[in-house]
């Protein structure tokens, strides 16, 4: 150009595709993890095959929002708490307010059993308190096992994320975000097999059947 400068008419074309494979990469990790659940509670020893043949609806778009519904469900409480205190969502995790912390081990450990109700049977058992708690209370040691299992996995990564970010003094560089991520997943795999596994194995305690 004659002022020197160069234009990037593709710029926003460029955005828009790195935004729509980035959603598609977190749907199908979405849909991946909950057939590692799915699978495990089968009994099944293998992990599910990893295919995009649903289209953007069932790879894509259902996972994400059965995923984000999820940990909406889990976190409700601290939610709440934190919209009636004031408490700004990027600040909630870094709060030292002593409900915050008791509200997070909340939601860990109601994440096993809600994620294994919208991997296996959907989430309609909600509607069921009282079978659920039954359950809880036939299956308690193992439930507490896997609830510990699964927070410590994510726990773990998380902390080594912070550690290494820490290390590189707050940038990372393409090679520490890969370790990081392949990390992640693997906690995630670990902790979907951990979930599956423990209605397999506990299945004939559970006060409902999914069949």
């Amino acid at each position: 150009m004659a002022n020197g400068t160069t234009a990037y008419p593709h710029d926003g074309k460029i955005e828009q595709v790195i935004i729509e494979r980035a959603l598609i990469v977190s749907g199908w990790l979405c849909s991946f993890y909950f057939n590692l659940v799915l699978h495990a509670a089968g009994g099944e020893k293998d992990l599910p095959e990893m295919s995009f043949t649903g289209g953007w609806v069932d790879d894509v778009i259902v996972p994400i929002f059965k995923f984000v519904g999820v940990t909406v469900l889990c976190m409700l409480p601290l939610i709440i708490y934190a919209i009636v205190k004031g408490i700004g969502f990027f600040n909630v995790f870094s709060s030292d307010d002593a409900v915050v912390y008791g509200l997070i081990a909340l939601g860990t450990l109601a994440f096993p059993m809600i994620m294994l109700m919208a991997a296996v049977g959907g989430l309609g058992t909600l509607m069921h308190p009282i079978l659920i708690l039954l359950t809880l209370a036939k299956t308690i040691v193992p439930y507490l096992i896997t609830c510990f299992l699964v927070g410590g996995a994510l726990f773990a990564t998380s902390l080594a994320a912070d550690a290494l970010n820490a290390h590189q003094g707050g940038k990372n560089p393409f090679s520490a975000q890969i370790l990081i991520s392949i990390a992640s997943m693997y906690a995630w795999i670990v902790s979907m097999r951990v979930i599956g596994l423990y209605y397999h194995h506990f299945k004939h305690r559970f006060s409902w059947s999914w069949g």
